[in-house]
């Protein structure tokens, strides 16, 4: 636009005047050429199309070159006159080059290519009309395109290039919150596969613990009460006998209980509320800490919530070992309350507590499995130090009928 309207020879390079026959043949094709370069990266197009645009881009450039290269003798040889015979030329080659690549972009229904076709008309019809009125036509718009009609014709189209970028942000604005929506449910979905797999290994061994275990324990208790009873040894081997019965009884109760601990496995037969109790008294019986338990609802049994309730039941257990383990408590309050809408978990004990570097480190203090159960059902956790001493958690679960 500045060779074209003279203002390069006016105001940039006044004290060179033979500049001004190169001028416009250098900048139409840098113009052309740097244009290229921004088409394809605007539009987007393929490998193949690249080369190509990179190719033209080379020979382009290899012409202004040559056009530089010629000085005032160099004005008066043929050569000169047949670079500035393919100045429209190659002007009109790269018009059709465009219009056909942002027509057929355009059909295949590519937005940006729209953007930038309607751009390209608008500059197009106003450097025709302003050719016309230079040609003695529509003289009535003679003074305006004369003077402003490259330069309309560069605002327009800015102007709708503009456009076209803020809708090429906001569409990778929604590319991107749909990644991040297809990321997320990727996560739900592993953490719904690691919470299957560790109930079903959790299952798995309670059940071998149950009745692999349990029955032969029960049948060496057996054994050993027959022995006992029989009579026909002495005193002392029925001491020794009914002590190892009692032993074997004891170990037997303690793998009914892990087994219990480890898997619900009879959450559904005797509630939640029972299931809980009984987990809560297994830690209890150690005599090194005193839990208390409140439980408010769970008076009745949905089959459709057993996900929440075994969840539930195991993330229990898990603050409850990682209370023994690292905390150190002496009494522990544990509440559990059913919602219409969400179940409440309130754990506080008066142990060594978490600090914020510790919170960091789920890892290593067994909160892993917690918060993936959490996540899986949308819930919210929050660690916040219990007075004077100790830790508060809070766990929230909302209720979702078709989790």
């Amino acid at each position: 636009m500045l060779a074209n309207s003279g203002y390069g020879f006016q105001y940039i390079w006044p004290d060179f005047p033979w500049f001004a026959s190169k001028a416009r043949p250098v900048f139409a094709v840098a113009s052309g050429a740097l244009s290229m370069l921004f088409l394809v990266s605007f539009v987007g197009s393929s490998r193949r199309v690249k080369k190509i645009v990179v190719w033209v881009n080379v020979i382009m450039w290899i012409y202004i070159a040559i056009i530089l290269s010629f000085n005032n003798k160099g004005y008066q040889t043929k050569w000169w006159m047949y670079i500035q015979y393919l100045i429209p030329v190659i002007t009109l080659l790269y018009v059709l080059l465009v219009l056909f690549f942002l027509i057929r972009k355009s059909w295949q229904g590519n937005r940006f290519a729209q953007f930038y076709l309607a751009g390209a008309l608008i500059l197009i019809t106003t450097t025709i009309m302003q050719a016309s009125i230079q040609l003695g036509n529509f003289k009535e718009w003679q003074y305006f395109f004369s003077n402003f009609g490259l330069a309309t014709g560069y605002v327009a189209e800015s102007i709708i290039l503009t456009a076209g970028l803020v809708y090429r942000f906001n569409q990778y604005r929604k590319e991107k919150e749909k990644l991040l929506v297809e990321m997320n449910q990727r996560q739900q979905e592993h953490i719904r596969i690691l919470v299957k797999v560790q109930e079903a290994e959790r299952s798995q061994v309670a059940n071998q613990l149950h009745d692999v275990a349990g029955s032969l324990l029960s049948a060496a208790k057996l054994n050993l009460s027959a022995l006992r009873e029989k009579g026909n040894i002495s005193e002392v081997a029925v001491l020794h006998a009914a002590k190892a019965e009692e032993a074997v009884g004891m170990v037997s109760d303690m793998v009914r209980n892990l087994s219990h601990a480890l898997s619900p496995v009879m959450l559904e037969k005797v509630g939640f509320r029972t299931s809980l109790e009984k987990v809560v008294a297994i830690v209890n019986a150690s005599g090194r800490i005193n839990i208390q338990v409140i439980i408010l609802g769970f008076d009745k049994y949905e089959t459709a919530l057993n996900n929440y309730y075994t969840s539930l039941y195991s993330v229990v257990y898990e603050l409850l070992n990682n209370i023994v383990k690292h905390a150190g408590a002496k009494h522990v309050l544990v509440q559990v309350t059913e919602h219409a809408d969400c179940f409440s978990l309130i754990v506080e004990d008066d142990g060594s507590g978490i600090d914020p570097g510790q919170l960091d480190e789920k890892d290593s203090m067994g909160m892993t499995a917690i918060q993936a159960k959490i996540d899986y059902f949308r819930g919210y956790v929050a660690f916040n130090k219990n007075q004077p001493t100790g830790l508060i958690v809070t766990i929230e679960i909302p209720i979702i009928r078709d989790v």
